[in-house]
């Protein structure tokens, strides 16, 4: 399953940790991200962020999918309802139902 945006790296963690690699966290070690700007528009970056987020649990979560499904969603309401931005709450419900869907 690939990811076409956001999820990846949490994606080769899971993997590689199932295989026995050991994961290390260095919290002194930080890493500036620079970019993002051409995916925060018209709220692109929450469609694919919601998509990926509900494929990488399909793929690592062996719990019920529907519960999947309602927690994201619940996540969408409480943006909506926090930052009052319809757009972007819409983007996510499409990008969980399409991640639902792949």
């Amino acid at each position: 399953m690939l990811f076409r945006s956001y999820s990846e790296d949490v994606d080769w963690c899971l993997r590689a940790r199932a295989t026995g690699v050991p994961l290390v966290v260095l919290p002194e070690e930080l890493a500036d991200h620079v970019g993002g700007a051409s995916t925060q528009q018209d709220g692109a970056w929450a469609y694919w962020w919601s998509r990926s987020r509900i494929r990488l649990l399909r793929k690592h979560d062996r719990g019920n999918p529907t519960r999947t499904a309602i927690r994201q969603l619940g996540a969408t309401g409480r943006d909506l309802l926090r930052d009052h931005d319809a757009a972007k709450a819409l983007a996510r419900v499409r990008g969980t139902v399409s991640g639902l869907r792949a």
